[in-house]
């Protein structure tokens, strides 16, 4: 009788080692290449068009006014509040007498 001998069986799973990574591997690529074919087909359609940040030229008075009338979030990144409070803020600062509104 013929017996298989060892060599033959670690031969075959050695083959079935290469077959088990090259599958693994052409999912991976699959899978890189969709992602891939997704991002250039939603580049440009998704994005929106930004709107200028850092455009002032004015200082005091003037940049305020800018700043409550400007973009969102200067506001926000310049002064640490929220329009929302710098408003409120303003309001009790005109209250107490410390400001002087001219607008």
């Amino acid at each position: 009788m013929d017996r298989p001998s060892i060599l033959d069986d670690t031969a075959a799973q050695t083959r079935h080692r290469i077959v088990r990574y090259a599958a693994l591997l052409i999912s991976i690529l699959l899978a890189a290449s969709a992602a891939l074919a997704q991002s250039m087909i939603y580049t440009g359609t998704s994005r929106v068009t930004p709107e200028p940040y850092h455009t002032s030229a004015l200082t005091g008075e003037d940049w305020v006014i800018e700043l409550l009338c400007g973009h969102p979030g200067r506001i926000h990144a310049s002064l640490g509040v929220s329009h929302h409070i710098f408003s409120t803020l303003l309001a009790v600062d005109e209250v107490d007498g410390r400001l002087n509104r001219y607008y």
